[in-house]
This record gives structure tokens, sequence and C-alpha cells, in this order.
């Protein structure tokens, strides 16, 4: 499980990157699609912390 967090922790990275360069540039589309990315990444997110409850007995 350590990997999977660690692999959204850089995708997340990544994705901050991403939002700042967008607004550098003043791209709409790109910001957009970027935004899109973050609550797409939301679902894995969620996942992981869900089963490491269930996990805990919470």
């Amino acid at each position: 499980m350590k990997w999977a967090i660690w692999t959204l922790a850089g995708l997340y990275v990544l994705v901050g990157i991403g939002l700042f360069y967008s607004l550098a540039i003043d791209s709409d589309e790109l910001f957009l699609t970027v935004t899109a990315v973050v609550f797409a990444l939301m679902g894995p997110m969620a996942y992981l912390v869900y089963k490491k409850q269930v996990s805990n007995g919470e």
C-alpha cells in the first residue's frame, strides 16, 4: 500500500506543478484539464483512506 500512497503523492506534485504552469502561461484549457485530473485522483485517495479506516476497525 505504501507504493500506492507514494505514487499518488508524486502525481499530486506533478498536478500542482501543472496548475502553476497553466496559471503562468494563462491557459484556461490546461487549467481545466489539470483540475479534472485533481478530481480524478480524489477517487483512489478516498479508496485508500476508506481501506485504512476499515482495516483499523473504525
